[in-house]
């Protein structure tokens, strides 16, 4: 009988995509190893509603604004209806309460989470951005049986980055940018990217990634063909621009992992909060540039710093993107939680 996996996680407005993408790494990897996947999520925009079809999953469709205790019995009584294995729950504002309605029937219960803010009930719990890998974080937070998976080693990634990965070298001079700050970019620092990089006038080939949610996706595309510059919409191969650019601009959120995987160095902005323990993390490894706080960076600002890029500084972020993460870190995972799910 083919083990079942239920993933809890929203995405679109201001929860941003990076959580679903990171669900959808693991979730793919495993329907690929013939286990039954299905998320269990409030309705979406029609491109990630076909992602999660593509990642080979079944959904259960949860109306917008359930209580957390409506929400945990319909996931709770969907699992035990339908027999299933395991529970994989990457969302903020979810804790034990839910957690502990979901880990009944013996099921393993995966927590990711990186804001160390509120108690969990789990076998497992994965912070790939706790760069200090410890666990001092989460004390009095989490049962003292639970595993940790801590760090970038942990990154859940989608294939591809590890197979081109392969093909990357170290950077050694400033040719192609890529420019991309979340699948939301809500108040499109993508604009103000762009306007810098005009300034500087130089002859870049530049590629510039706007996703589902963007709110001016018009606007920058009109851009994009005034300036000459390449722009694509909801891509499905960010690994293969990340490879063929020298240095990207964007936000410190979870595509930072895929700009290390494939040692692209970065000049990044910080748009939310809980990106402030990844900024940190890549400033202590040498892995990027950071203007600070989003709201405080002008178009100058993004000239300025492309002008200070010479190649050795390139080429020094790049080796040490690459050290940072190899692209592996879904492969872990999901071995963990094969190997859990066949001790029952």
């Amino acid at each position: 009988m083919r083990k079942k996996v239920l993933f809890r996680v929203d995405a679109g407005g201001s929860v941003g995509a990076g959580h679903l993408m990171r669900c959808l790494a693991l979730a793919r990897y495993l329907t690929e190893a013939s286990y039954e996947v299905v998320v269990a999520c409030a309705a979406l925009e029609a491109e990630y509603e076909r992602l999660m079809r593509e990642a080979g999953c079944g959904r259960l469709l949860l109306d917008d604004g359930l209580t957390l205790a409506r929400d945990a019995q319909l996931c709770a009584d969907y699992a035990d209806l339908h027999q299933f294995d395991g529970v994989v729950v990457d969302h903020y504002g979810l804790d034990q309460a839910w957690e502990s309605r979901l880990r009944g029937s013996g099921r393993i219960l995966l927590v990711i989470d990186d804001l160390a803010n509120r108690p969990h009930v789990c076998d497992a719990l994965l912070d790939q951005n706790d760069c200090a890998s410890t666990t001092s974080r989460y004390d009095e937070l989490l049962p003292a049986d639970s595993e940790f998976f801590l760090g970038p080693k942990f990154a859940l990634l989608r294939c591809e980055f590890a197979v081109l990965r392969e093909r990357c070298a170290p950077r050694g001079e400033l040719k192609r940018l890529l420019v991309f700050f979340s699948a939301s970019d809500e108040k499109n620092e993508t604009a103000k990217a762009l306007a810098g990089i005009a300034q500087c006038q130089r002859a870049w080939q530049v590629d510039v990634v706007t996703g589902a949610s963007h709110p001016d996706v018009a606007g920058i595309a009109r851009t994009c063909r005034e300036q000459g510059w390449a722009h694509h919409h909801q891509v499905e191969y960010m690994a293969a621009l990340m490879a063929e650019a020298d240095l990207s601009l964007g936000s410190a959120g979870s595509a930072s992992w895929e700009r290390c995987a494939m040692g692209l160095p970065a000049i990044l902005v910080q748009l939310a909060d809980n990106q402030a323990e990844v900024m940190r993390c890549l400033l202590r490894h040498g892995a990027a540039l950071s203007l600070g706080a989003a709201e405080r960076v002008q178009a100058s600002h993004y000239a300025q710093a492309l002008d200070a890029f010479g190649p050795q500084k390139l080429a020094a972020m790049s080796q040490a993107a690459f050290e940072l993460v190899d692209g592996k870190g879904v492969t872990r995972v999901a071995e963990w939680i094969m190997k859990r799910l066949w001790r029952r």
